[in-house]
């Protein structure tokens, strides 16, 4: 579909296929090729805009076929979960294309019935348990639980060793003799604070390489942690000081009332006259 000039005059063309053979045929010169190559060119667009509509029409109705296959092969898969499920709990397992019978045993792990025998076992221990010990294997050593946890954070087993022995140090160095239960507590404490304090100082120290690979939240994460840690800790050191401070006024108190008391009485025996003692003539 083309103009050609022949002279002054242009010549509308149009054309169209035979096999391989193309084929033109005159279609109008003048103002009637005009109007010959105004009704082709709607002609094309209208063709064109019919095939994109029934392009996107195909379009459409297969992404609506493709949504109802999708909502249809969730719910099969739905389906046969639970049935798979049900046929489980009835006691039979799909095995070489059929389902088949077999008998389980109860996991003692998930059994209520072992746990409980479980529970009641440790508890008929734990009220024979003199010493302790027995607690302590069974993870009721609350204190030796948290420390292994905290260690855990550490990769090196080496490194391991040396914070608990540093840790055991820094206890040793805060006992003294004849402590109470409270210092004991306070003392636990302390240790566990010191830990968790210098760990996350590692953990912060070894996140600093890797603040080119996004690590700024993990540091100020641990960085926090570490605050935190070193206040718990000043705090537990405060109070086990003024336990200390105050038991040592409170002794000196009542060394200054025995002491008063001890005064007190001799002064009456002093002050008491012998008894008179009767004898027969």
């Amino acid at each position: 579909m083309s103009y050609e000039r022949r002279g002054n005059r242009l010549y509308f063309y149009r054309g169209y296929r035979e096999g391989r053979r193309l084929v033109r045929f005159y279609a109008g010169g003048g103002s009637q090729g005009e109007q010959a190559a105004t009704e082709h060119a709607e002609m094309i667009a209208a063709r064109r805009a019919a095939r994109e509509s029934a392009r996107k029409d195909r379009g459409e109705a297969r992404a609506e076929s493709n949504r109802l296959e999708t909502r249809i092969l969730t719910y099969h898969k739905q389906i046969e979960t639970l049935f798979r499920k049900a046929m489980n709990e009835a006691g039979l397992v799909w095995h070489n294309y059929e389902w088949r019978l077999v008998m389980r045993k109860p996991k003692p792990s998930t059994s209520e019935f072992f746990s409980s025998l479980k529970e009641e076992q440790a508890r008929r221990l734990l009220l024979e348990d003199k010493t302790g010990d027995a607690a302590r294997s069974l993870g009721g050593d609350l204190h030796e639980e948290v420390i292994a946890a905290l260690l855990k954070r550490v990769a090196d087993p080496s490194q391991r060793a040396a914070i608990r022995h540093e840790a055991q140090r820094v206890g040793s160095s805060l006992d003294r003799p004849g402590q109470t239960v409270i210092e004991m507590l306070l003392i636990q404490r302390i240790v566990l604070h010191w830990m968790s304090m210098h760990i996350f100082d590692i953990q912060s120290i070894k996140s600093l390489d890797a603040l080119q690979y996004g690590a700024i939240q993990e540091c100020d994460f641990l960085d926090r942690r570490r605050m935190r840690s070193e206040k718990l800790y000043q705090l537990s050191l405060k109070n086990l000081d003024l336990l200390r401070a105050r038991a040592i006024q409170l002794k000196a108190t009542v060394d200054q009332i025995e002491q008063k008391a001890q005064v007190k009485k001799a002064k009456s025996r002093r002050s008491t006259p012998p008894a008179l003692t009767l004898t027969g003539t």
